[in-house]
């Protein structure tokens, strides 16, 4: 790890962490209950950044320390900048049926490791025909073909902004271009 990440690290541990936790070794207490070792936070801190998005969601129930880190937008800032660099890339596309819409996605790393394998797509189903505008750090921008309005969408989590106001097409188009 670089020195600036370290610093970078060392910074938000310590300002997430108001109260320092005792060190603990796997023995007995009085209770008779086993207590897990302890972990340093920059270790805990590193193990984290390599965790999905999926996940540090779900982790954020853990304890206050790790809900405020994994909230922090520095920690947000850091992860983004070193899950990129794992290559975690998918490839999206908007499948129209009907008056729903399908998002189709297909990780990039198999595709290269094997071509000739065929993928396993994901597919989220949703409650209208949205298009794919662009994405930008996991995130993707919906358009809505009939209401005429834009979302984003973060499909690591499933959450949908609100709706935009309606936007009219030749909008969309100076909006898309600029």
């Amino acid at each position: 790890m670089n020195t600036k990440m370290s610093d970078n690290v060392k910074k938000i541990v310590e300002q997430n962490n108001t109260a320092k936790r005792p060190h603990r070794h796997l023995s007995p207490t009085t209770d008779g209950l086993l207590h897990p070792p302890f972990l340093p936070d920059e270790l805990i801190f590193q193990i984290l950044l390599c965790l999905p998005v999926k996940f540090l969601v779900q982790l954020k129930c853990v304890s206050k320390s790790w809900k405020t880190l994994i909230s922090d937008p520095k920690f947000a800032k850091t992860h983004l900048r070193s899950i990129t660099s794992i290559t975690h890339q998918r490839l999206f596309s908007s499948r129209l049926t009907g008056k729903l819409g399908k998002i189709i996605s297909f990780a990039v790393k198999p595709m290269f490791e094997n071509p000739s394998k065929p993928t396993d797509p994901v597919e989220f189903s949703m409650e209208h025909r949205f298009r794919i505008l662009g994405s930008c750090n996991g995130l993707l921008c919906l358009f809505d073909t009939e209401g005429g309005y834009v979302k984003l969408w973060n499909p690591s989590i499933r959450y949908e902004s609100k709706n935009s106001p309606t936007l009219r097409f030749f909008d969309l188009v100076s909006w898309i271009w600029l």
